[in-house]
């Protein structure tokens, strides 16, 4: 997808995402909705500029508040339904100071990220920052290349995985535990 538009489908329509493939808004600073019943992503979905929205209740790489498999590699904003991710067990890129995981109302949806499961891998850099709460880490977590703080209100746990800083700050009021990995 280049520009902006939208993708539907009908009413037993889905889209589906396969390992190894790429969806990728790359250009155009306005907004990209896909309208389908459900929506899976088990490739790549890539946003270098303005915003993917999907719309509809049926995406289907949230499991409670765990989002889960699947890469998303964001410059830019990527919206769907009730996002709220607490645990990332997915791949998730956050590339310059604009990129965003947003629920529909355009509310932060890592607000209460709190756990990056073992299959979980989170960046941010280029000038990404991020506030959370305590957390926990079992997978892998970027801070970096480029000037991006994580700042962390409470501790910073990593109980497998690895932490990679690459020119970032990882800033902890709490203990920064660095268990296993």
């Amino acid at each position: 997808v280049r520009g902006n538009g939208s993708i539907m489908g009908v009413s037993t329509g889905g889209f589906e995402n396969q390992a190894g493939a790429l969806f990728e808004k790359s250009v155009a600073t306005g907004s990209t909705t896909v309208q389908t019943i459900t929506v899976s992503n088990q490739g790549t979905i890539s946003v270098g500029s303005g915003i993917v929205e999907i719309t509809g209740s049926g995406f289907q790489n949230v499991s409670g508040t765990t989002l889960t498999g699947g890469s998303f590699i964001l410059a830019g904003v990527f919206k769907f339904p009730n996002a709220n991710i607490v645990t990332n067990a997915a791949t998730i890129v956050l590339d310059g100071p604009t990129s965003a995981i947003q629920n529909a109302a355009g509310v932060n949806a890592l607000a209460n990220f709190a756990t990056n499961a073992s299959t979980g891998s989170f960046t941010i850099e280029n000038g990404r920052n991020l506030s959370t709460g305590a957390f926990t880490n079992a997978g892998q977590v970027g801070i970096g290349p480029g000037s991006s703080t994580w700042s962390v209100a409470g501790g910073y746990s990593q109980s497998g995985g690895q932490t990679r800083l690459a020119g970032g700050v990882l800033a902890a009021t709490g203990p920064v535990n660095i268990a296993a990995g």
